[in-house]
């Protein structure tokens, strides 16, 4: 009899460890290594409702947020768009300088009539000019119910309260293959992560399955796209870092940022010398604080994540890192928020308002959710 059971525990034991590289090779685990330190930040959060697929957010330096906003569970899914018009896509801005904090809807009236689902936001800031950089997701050719295939940029002109287009959008099939995140370096230039090498539906899903993405960064120099060197599996959130004149990317398949230098008018290069910054959960997009530090919205369960993108599962967890690239003692990744899908599902965005003056928000966004997350210090006396 325990001979018997030892077969097959031996058995289970063998179909446990294929299943696990199963999906290991289908990037449903989570990545790698990662030396993550806890230090949850004690913020009570609050829903600030009425703005369905919040995937992406930024911040100007005046306390407005700017939010991406696709109903994709409605696209996805077939249902109708939670918003009263209708419409799947829309960019609101959050007022954080006021309590409780104001949500406008900016979308440009010229977006109205076509197929609109912002994903990644970069705001570009010189003296008194502001664009705003916005990734169009849009619907294959013949309609249907899955964003991916075609996909434009648009560069919007912040005028007092609202947004105008500064040029028509900027389309390259060949190369806008699959953008997701978006980070602007000059007044028509930028950097975008093409999460996926291919340009079908299919192609892109079985890519991300079966974690052969061809995943990768470009540079648009206002007039056409580089390839920047190297492959970043499944590439997600960018930023740059304008004084250091560095970029960071992630990938969410392999859970790790990676560092490139560049310089204006030139695509950037891989800095071959710092290794990349290994997290062991599935990085989303980045912001950056004033200390030079980084946000990052993480997915520490891919597969929950799959299954509740899917509908099969109510929730999936959470995490919120802010990520020393150049600590003391080498990179450091520390763990401010842990949410198990209570409050809010597999986010993709975190920014930080800090008005000087003591009054600090974190704001944090999900590609699935019904709302934004709005926390605020929970200790005595803090505003």
């Amino acid at each position: 009899m325990g001979r018997r059971r030892s077969a097959v525990t031996g058995v289970a034991s063998g179909v446990g460890a294929i299943g696990a590289l199963a999906l290991s090779a289908c990037g449903l685990l989570p990545p790698a290594g990662g030396d993550i330190r806890n230090a949850l930040w004690n913020w009570r959060c609050d829903a600030i409702a009425g703005i369905p697929g919040p995937e992406d957010i930024v911040l100007d330096k005046g306390g407005m947020a700017y939010v991406s906003s696709t109903d994709r569970w409605a696209v996805e899914h077939g249902t109708r768009p939670a918003t009263a018009d209708g419409r799947p896509g829309h960019l609101f801005r959050i007022n954080l300088t006021v309590e409780p904090p104001t949500v406008t809807d900016v979308t440009p009236e010229a977006f109205q009539a076509r197929d609109f689902h912002p994903l990644g936001l970069s705001l570009f800031t010189v003296g008194s000019v502001r664009r705003l950089f916005v990734v169009d997701q849009h619907r294959p050719a013949g309609g249907g119910v899955m964003l991916c295939g075609g996909t434009t940029v648009d560069i919007l002109t912040v005028d007092g309260d609202r947004l105008q287009p500064e040029r028509p959008p900027i389309e390259d099939a060949r190369q806008l293959r699959n953008p997701n995140s978006i980070a602007a370096v000059g007044p028509n230039a930028f950097y975008v992560t093409n999460s996926n090498d291919t340009g079908s539906c299919l192609g892109q899903k079985l890519g991300d399955l079966f974690d052969v993405t061809g995943g990768h960064v470009l540079y648009y120099d206002g007039t056409r796209f580089h390839r920047v060197d190297g492959d970043v599996p499944l590439a997600n959130g960018i930023i740059a870092d304008l004084a250091a004149r560095r970029l960071f990317v992630a990938s969410t398949l392999r859970g790790d940022i990676r560092s490139y230098s560049w310089e204006a008018g030139h695509p950037a290069r891989p800095m071959a010398e710092l290794a990349p910054i290994r997290t062991g959960v599935g990085v989303d997009n980045l912001r950056q604080l004033p200390d030079g530090s980084l946000l990052a919205a993480a997915h520490p369960n891919p597969l929950r994540f799959a299954l509740y993108a899917a509908g099969w599962t109510d929730s999936a967890p959470t995490q919120i890192l802010r990520v020393v690239p150049d600590g003391p003692a080498g990179p450091e990744v520390i763990r401010i928020r842990d949410d198990d899908g209570g409050a809010l599902s597999a986010a993709s965005v975190a920014v930080l308002y800090d008005d000087g003056r003591g009054r600090r928000r974190l704001l944090i966004g999900a590609t699935y959710a019904n709302h934004v997350l709005l926390c605020r210090p929970d200790t005595n006396g803090d505003s």
